[in-house]
């Protein structure tokens, strides 16, 4: 091994130390045993708006909707089932 390829490695290896482990601080780490306890934990995504009853009903019925054809589409589409049932939990939630 020549000393150009020599440095070479080195530089490259310290350039993926530093992609790999770019906030090793203790910032970068979690809030530690405060994070077991669940009224202290900070809901994420942060919780969203209210929304009245009439318009909550509304896009639960649109859910049903997307249950009701999703139950028509065959079995063996389960990749394209999913893609679709992932708008129909988020209208649920």
């Amino acid at each position: 091994m020549n000393i150009a390829s020599l440095r070479y490695f080195i530089i490259r290896s310290l350039i993926a130390v530093a992609f790999i482990f770019p906030n090793s601080s203790k910032e970068s780490f979690a809030d530690g045993p405060a994070d077991n306890i669940p009224a202290s934990v900070r809901p994420i995504p942060p919780a969203g708006i209210e929304i009245s009853d009439s318009v909550r009903k509304e896009l639960l019925g649109y859910s049903a909707k997307i249950h009701k054809a999703l139950s028509s589409i065959a079995k063996d589409r389960d990749a394209e089932r999913a893609e679709i049932l992932v708008f129909a939990r988020a209208l649920e939630l």
